[in-house]
């Protein structure tokens, strides 16, 4: 029996209604606004009369530009009063939006997802034995592989973190595994320019439709973002932490550098995740 493909977690969603009494005014703004850009023979540009310029503005162009000045703080709002809060922005799907009626629109976010560690730690010491007899097989092998000792952490560490994901699957939610596809669809586009590779030629030669390539790196975002989370959840129940006085070590001279210090934390954090992983 084929195995199941893992799948991404339904999104989070909430409908935002926007009386016509309050779309009214800022709908006018707008159209006021995109009115001066309007060119016209016989009126300077800015110069055309809002009657007529009207007739030649894009209606969803107007829509677009008149719910951006009205979805952020009506989002901000409604999920306040939400238990769980947004953890990447939204994405908005306009429901109705006809001229004298209220406006509806769908908010779809994703929040964060619920990691059932369970019994992990049984599950890495699992995973880290039979890892360590697979790893010394290949030693014995080396003559015929590139395996070395040095290499032994990082191959255990894989092994424990595949088991993590394995068998805890938090359910991570589409709209974050869509965005770290397309992260990762852009960053190979920009590898293969670089290579002065073309996609189809990339696509030709390792023998994947565009459809099929998506699917790999949409599986393989998934994983690495349910990894993200469990190695969160992790920290939080063994609370391990990275302390001040430990970025100060690391960073020395560009100790106040903010951006540094924050990429210095994860890293010391995964650092220590994954000792108390390993044991």
């Amino acid at each position: 029996m084929p195995q199941t493909k893992p799948a991404p977690a339904p999104n989070s969603s909430l409908t935002l209604v926007f009386k016509w009494s309050q779309v009214e005014p800022t709908k006018a703004k707008v159209e006021r606004r995109l009115a001066k850009k309007v060119k016209l023979a016989g009126f300077r540009q800015g110069k055309v009369p809002l009657v007529i310029a009207q007739t030649y503005l894009n209606p969803e162009a107007v829509i677009e530009a008149t719910l951006e000045k009205l979805l952020p703080d009506a989002f901000v709002k409604q999920v306040k009063a939400l238990p769980d809060m947004p953890i990447a922005p939204p994405e908005y799907v306009v429901k109705k939006a006809e001229i004298g009626q209220d406006w509806q629109v769908e908010a779809v976010y994703a929040i964060h997802p619920d990691v059932k560690l369970g019994n992990y730690q049984q599950i890495a010491r699992s995973a880290l034995k039979e890892a360590k007899l697979a790893y010394q097989k290949l030693l014995q092998e080396q003559t015929k592989t590139s395996q070395t000792s040095e290499q032994a952490p990082d191959y255990l560490l894989t092994a424990i973190y595949r088991q993590l994901v394995t068998n805890i699957k938090p359910p991570v939610q589409e709209l974050l595994v869509r965005r770290e596809t397309q992260s990762e669809l852009n960053n190979l586009f920009t590898k293969l320019k670089s290579l002065n590779l073309s996609f189809e030629d990339y696509l030709k030669k390792s023998q994947l439709t565009m459809e099929q390539l998506s699917s790999e790196i949409a599986t393989q975002s998934l994983g690495r973002l349910q990894l993200v989370f469990i190695l969160q959840a992790i920290a939080k129940t063994a609370q391990i932490t990275v302390t001040e006085v430990e970025l100060d070590k690391q960073l020395k001279e560009q100790k106040t550098n903010q951006s540094l210090r924050s990429m210095a934390r994860e890293h010391l954090l995964r650092q220590k995740i994954a000792n108390h992983l390993l044991g």
